[in-house]
């Protein structure tokens, strides 16, 4: 019935046509023994059963059916051919059960209908994606990734700080003073700015939390010889109106502040050690990072009117290296003389907007003598929280060591 014991020559066929023919023959001696004795597959108590051995002869009879006649050991000149053995399959009835799945199901697109491989159709080749050519990519935008491409991100983000200006740009007496995280998103950046001019009432510090006034944006400019390269950070509605302006748009929630300023306090004095000449000249160059708030008076009809204010950076220091500054960020910080009535260029109260920064996290815990009074700790809170991390030059101001060896770990320039 099924020759595949000898080949055209009389050699006994390849291993891999016998396997194929001797696994023909056992599926289909399993397939007529299950269709004259029917409780071996059917069972109207449990239909599932049914369907499942339906379809697990149907699978094995769909990849036999890939083989050619002479891997299944068929002679095309005997009784039992490839047709013959086609036609006992499709005249099966298993569906006794009353399921229209239990039938043997063995034509494929892959076996050629029952006929085998080399009978099918090729397949039609695969639609080739079109991909759109990415817009041109700014120095600033290239800058931005600098740190990310050269495996700093990580440690500079997540194991630094950084003390920052924000300063009117019509009045350089207006300023105040802050400490960030270098994991900070430009988007959060962008609420806090807004929360200490005094244009918000409310700041969130968890990080995914809050919103940024419609509109507002980082403007990052890199002033060439004779041309003068903008970058938006904002988010995507407002960087819709970018190309417009001629500028480029990032979204700032996927930029963390040290992207921006690049550099690294790398002792006590050193000042801001920048990654680049790029790096230097976007910190150091007025106007080069600037935050812009529409004012109230705009409209939607009318070209809108920003005020502007210039963010800078004092020092950028190595978290390991200031073991005296457990402080929750962000913080409002001074350089003068403590006062608690302190209040900000701007109008606002520096340890009130310290306080409500601060939420419901907990400060430093401080060791005094015994007797000291409820109100004299937390005078000395407040001043901890309002101290300075350095001057404007990048020198460090706070009390305790410098471990010089730390450095290292916030991936220096």
């Amino acid at each position: 019935m099924l020759d595949n014991s000898k080949s055209e020559d009389g050699a006994a066929t390849s291993s891999h046509a016998g396997v194929a023919a001797a696994a023909f023959q056992a599926t289909i001696a399993a397939v007529m023994a299950a269709d004259n004795v029917d409780h071996w597959r059917c069972d109207t108590e449990d239909t599932e059963e049914c369907d499942k051995i339906t379809k697990l002869a149907s699978r094995a009879l769909q990849t036999l059916f890939l083989f050619s006649s002479v891997e299944l050991g068929l002679d095309e000149e005997d009784v039992y051919t490839r047709a013959a053995w086609m036609k006992f399959c499709e005249e099966l009835d298993w569906n006794e059960c009353g399921l229209a799945s239990c039938n043997i199901k063995f034509k494929t697109r892959n076996n050629a209908q029952g006929l085998g491989r080399e009978r099918a159709s090729p397949r039609p080749p695969k639609k080739v994606k079109v991909v759109a050519a990415p817009p041109a990519t700014s120095v600033v935008a290239t800058y931005l990734h600098t740190l990310h491409a050269n495996g700093k991100l990580k440690n500079r983000s997540t194991k630094s700080r950084l003390q920052l200006r924000l300063t009117s740009s019509t009045d350089d007496a207006k300023f105040v003073q802050f400490v960030v995280s270098g994991a900070t998103s430009m988007k959060k950046i962008g609420q806090l700015c807004t929360y200490l001019v005094g244009k918000s009432m409310n700041y969130e510090y968890h990080s995914q939390k809050g919103r940024n006034v419609a509109g507002s944006k980082f403007v990052l400019t890199r002033f060439a010889e004779h041309d003068q390269k903008k970058l938006w950070l904002t988010n995507k509605t407002t960087g819709k109106k970018a190309a417009k302006e001629g500028a480029e748009f990032v979204e700032d929630k996927a930029v963390k502040i040290v992207q921006v300023f690049q550099g690294l306090c790398t002792s006590g004095d050193s000042g801001i050690q920048y990654d680049s000449l790029d790096a230097k000249l976007m910190n150091e160059t007025r106007g080069a990072v600037v935050f812009q708030l529409p004012s109230a008076s705009s409209s939607s009809s009318s070209s809108v009117e920003c005020t502007e204010y210039l963010l800078t950076a004092e020092g950028i220091f190595p978290n390991d290296c200031l073991c005296l500054d457990l402080q929750a960020l962000p913080r409002l910080v001074t350089e003068g003389a403590f006062d608690v009535n302190a209040a900000t260029p701007f109008g606002e109260s520096l340890h009130m907007q310290n306080a409500f920064m601060l939420g419901d996290r907990k400060g430093p815990n401080f060791i005094v003598p015994r007797g000291t009074s409820q109100e004299h700790v937390q005078m000395m809170a407040l001043r901890a929280r309002s101290e300075a991390l350095c001057n404007a030059h990048g020198r460090l101001l706070m009390g305790g060591f410098w471990n010089t060896s730390r450095v290292a770990k916030s991936s220096p320039p």
